[in-house]
C-alpha cells in the first residue's frame, strides 16, 4: 500500500500535503487565539467602563453621605448656640437698635 492510498484509506480525515495541514491549522489556531484576545479586550473595556461608573456612584455615595452628616453637625450646633444664647440672655441683654 502507497502512501498516497494509506491517506485516501483514512477518509480524508489527512490531507494529501500534511505539511499544508499543520500550516491551516497553525493558521486556525492564530485566527481564534486572535478572536479570543480581541473578546478580551472587548470585555476589558467594558469593565473599565463599569469601573468608571462604579467609581462615580461610589464617589457621589460618599460625598452625599458626608453632606448628610454636615448638616446634622450644623444643626446640632445651631441648637447649641439658641440654648446658649436663651442662657446668656438674661445675664447680658441685647441692646435695642
Amino acid at each position: 500500500m502507497s502512501q498516497s492510498d494509506s491517506y485516501s484509506c483514512m477518509g480524508g480525515l489527512v490531507s494529501h500535503q500534511p505539511v499544508h495541514s499543520l500550516s491551516l491549522i497553525r493558521c486556525r489556531c492564530r485566527t481564534t487565539r486572535d478572536e479570543l484576545s480581541h473578546r478580551v479586550f472587548l470585555m476589558l473595556q467594558q469593565c473599565n467602563k463599569f469601573r468608571e461608573h462604579q467609581a462615580r456612584e461610589l464617589l457621589i455615595e460618599l460625598l452625599e453621605k458626608q453632606l448628610t452628616r454636615r448638616k446634622g453637625l450644623l444643626h446640632e450646633l445651631e441648637t447649641t448656640v439658641a440654648q446658649a444664647n436663651a442662657i446668656l440672655e438674661p445675664t447680658f441683654p441685647q441692646p435695642a437698635v
